[in-house]
């Protein structure tokens, strides 16, 4: 799959060729994707008009309960597919709170704060540690919750204040 400034487009051929994949999709441009690792043609388009979600491999796209927000990043966790996060932002001009990361415990159905301790931050990656650590990446750094979202706390050593647009956890390594 590929999220692009024109909507989904899905390659069933290792990438040699590419088609739209993006009936439903109501807002075109897809900031990230996330697939669920257990159920392939179920994916979530994070966009500014929020998280929409495919269950038939990108053939249609519906709202999720996410819906007239801006979402900048997506990530399902890996132990349990029907929690997903999403990473949010504040529109240019608009209020700060309310924005860090939400969560769905139903995949996608309904979606709460998952804020403590990051609110008001614009939240440009996601990403977890199959043990069971959660990563967001900001505007000023990375910060890190043990908890689900619950608690976070800044985990910036060496950073000094980076915008950290993008993240990964080796699922081999969690610490690295």
């Amino acid at each position: 799959y590929a999220g692009t400034g024109d909507g989904v487009f899905r390659s069933t051929d290792a990438a040699r060729s590419w088609t739209a994949a993006s009936a439903g999709l109501s807002e075109r441009n897809v900031l990230a994707l996330a697939a669920d690792p257990g159920a392939p043609d179920i994916v979530y388009a994070a966009t500014a008009a929020g998280v929409f979600k495919t269950t038939d491999g990108g053939r249609n796209w519906t709202t999720t309960g996410f819906a007239n927000r801006g979402a900048l990043s997506l990530v399902i966790d890996p132990t349990n597919t029907s929690v997903v996060y999403a990473g949010t932002f504040s529109p240019v001009g608009g209020p700060l709170s309310g924005f860090g990361v939400y969560r769905s415990t139903d995949a996608g159905a309904t979606w709460s704060p998952a804020n403590s301790g990051i609110e008001g931050r614009a939240v440009l990656s996601l990403a977890i540690d199959p043990a069971g650590g959660l990563f967001a990446g900001t505007g000023n750094g990375v910060f890190r919750s043990s908890s689900g979202g619950g608690t976070w706390s800044g985990v910036n050593e060496g950073l000094s204040d980076e915008v950290v647009s993008s993240l990964i956890v080796d699922p081999r390594s969690p610490s690295t």
